[in-house]
């Protein structure tokens, strides 16, 4: 099992809205995609590094790297202008890929 693992940490004073839009437009459109079996998403307790940021994890897991290359050719710029468009410097976010061992 192959996970696709976004951490996003964003400005405390856009995370009710981001929060919205990440649960109701992003992980859909990313599971319509069919490439990616289930999704978990967490949000960071510990450590606070910057009290004015909150920071979260979406996990998204698929079968093989090859079906997250796809997904990463496909599909992942888009998505990841489309909160950029919409959020601008209010956040920052890095990718991992992990596999399940």
């Amino acid at each position: 099992m192959i996970i696709f693992s976004e951490t996003i940490s964003l400005d405390r004073g856009i995370e009710n809205d981001w929060l919205s839009w990440i649960k109701t437009t992003y992980i859909p459109k990313v599971l319509d995609t069919k490439l990616f079996d289930s999704f978990k998403m967490m949000k960071l307790l510990d450590p606070i590094v910057d009290s004015q940021m909150v920071t979260y994890n979406i996990q998204f897991s698929c079968e093989s790297v090859a079906i997250y290359r796809k997904y990463q050719r496909e599909f992942s710029g888009k998505f990841g202008k489309a909160q950029q468009e919409r959020y601008g410097n209010r956040f920052v976010s890095f990718h991992t890929l992990l596999e399940q061992v």
